[in-house]
Order: C-alpha cells, then structure tokens, then sequence
C-alpha cells in the first residue's frame, strides 16, 4: 500500500511539473500589451503607448522658460516643474518635467510615445463585457489590451508614423476594449505639442511655410502645415511651432505640427 501511494505520489509530482513547463512555454510565448488606439484603417491599427525620454541640460548653459514659456531664473526652478529647455544642437526647446535637480544639472522627463503596428481579425474582438463586437466598435484614443503569440521569426516591417519607428506585432490573438486611460489619452491629443521652435516666417506656400529660427538665422526650417490658421500667418511674422519633437535634418522638415502661434 504505501508503495502504491509513493508511486501515485511520483507520477502527481511528474504530471505537476509536466503542466508547469507546459504553462511557463506557453506563457513565454505569449505578449501582453494595454495601450491606446492612434490611427485605424478597417483593420489595421496603429497604437500608443505612453514612455519617457530623459534628457540632461546644463542650466548654466541652456535658455529656461516656464511653463507658459516666460522666462525663468535657475534659482527659481524646483524639481516637478515643467518647463521648457532650450537644445542647442537641436535649436528648439523640449517640453518636461524636472525630474532630478543636482550640481546645475538639470534632467528633464520628456513625454513621448511608443508605436505599435497590428492587423486584427473581426472575431478577435470583445468588449469590456467580454462578448465578441464588430471592428467598428474600436475608435481613436480607446484603450485596448491586446494579446500576441510571439513568433519563431520577425520581420522588420519599416514602417515609420509621425516621425518615429513603429513595432510591428505580427500574431495577435485577442483584443479587448478596457476603460480609457486618461494620461495616455491626452498624451495622444497632444502628442505634436512636446517641442516648440521661435522662428520668424520667411515664406508661405499652400501646404508648408518656410521658417528661420530666431536664434540662427541660418536655421532654415520647412514646416508642413496643412490648416486653415495658416491663411491667417504672415510673411515677417514671429511665430511659435509646437510639434511632436521630430525633425527630419536631411530634408531639414517638421512634419508633425500641432499648431502654429503667432507671437508678434
């Protein structure tokens, strides 16, 4: 008897481990993600997921502007602030927040976003109830967790939006509508709204206006702005740029524009 008892105990312990091996082989297999929709087109959709990038400024050495883009004094900045920096190679002022504060070395965590590419099929979705919706269901700025089969191999889709590299996911099993993430979504409305750029317009064209930067005149700047507020802008005039912080130095183009403020 208690030899049988040992052995049904051995095999229990052999099955045990046996499902756990399967599990965690499974469970490395398989990615999670909650993040929020950009863009979708039928059924492809391309998502968001909020980061940060960290950057260091010599406050000595780099123009400060609050909030409202008012000059600041460095005795007058605490860490929590957000402000505006002023990058001397890049010739325009980030938007952060003051995250650490040491020795004058100020470093700024600037708000960004990670995007995601993915097709999904109709019956791959659900709402938060669980039940299976249409696609048509899915809008911008839902947030969404997806579940992904990792597969053996992945191709390098080089697909860029708005500036940046987007991760293709290539095996997505689920996708499931859960309740909107505030900060994600603001970040998204105001993902062209992270970097300013001082300039004064040199020429206007139908879909783009042609800017110097105030700072070097040499700095000349093409900015694709297709709006209406760009019958309003003038030649002569000093404006603010607000955009996603991307500039394309071989063609020397903002592309992502949030808006355009006049500054005369």
């Amino acid at each position: 008897m208690k030899k049988r008892i040992k052995i049904i105990i051995f095999i229990s312990v052999i099955l045990l481990i046996a499902i756990l091996l399967v599990g965690l082989f499974i469970f490395t297999k398989v990615e999670f993600y909650s993040f929020t929709i950009v863009k979708i087109n039928k059924n492809h959709i391309v998502a968001g997921k909020e980061s940060f990038l960290y950057k260091a400024f010599d406050l000595e050495n780099t123009k400060i502007k609050d909030e409202n883009k008012k000059e600041l004094d460095i005795e007058n900045i605490q860490e929590g602030n957000f402000l505006y920096l002023y990058d001397s190679e890049e010739k325009f002022y980030y938007f952060g927040k003051a995250d650490k504060l040491e020795n004058n070395i100020i470093h700024l965590k600037i708000p960004q976003l990670n995007f995601y590419s993915f097709y999904v099929k109709n019956d791959k979705i659900k709402n938060n109830q669980n039940k299976i919706v249409d696609i048509s269901n899915l809008k911008e700025g839902d947030t969404i967790d997806v579940i992904n089969i990792v597969p053996t191999s992945k191709n390098a889709l080089g697909y860029i939006f708005e500036g940046q590299g987007v991760e293709y996911i290539d095996n997505v099993k689920s996708v499931k509508i859960t309740e909107k993430n505030k900060e994600e979504v603001e970040l998204i409305k105001n993902r062209n709204m992270i970097a300013i750029k001082e300039a004064i317009i040199v020429a206007l064209n139908e879909n783009n206006i042609i800017v110097k930067g105030l700072e070097d005149e040499k700095d000349i700047i093409n900015v694709k702005y297709i709006n209406d507020e760009i019958k309003n802008l003038k030649e002569g005039q000093k404006v603010i740029i607000y955009f996603n912080g991307v500039i394309n130095h071989t063609t020397n183009t903002i592309e992502n524009v949030g808006k355009i403020e006049n500054i005369n």
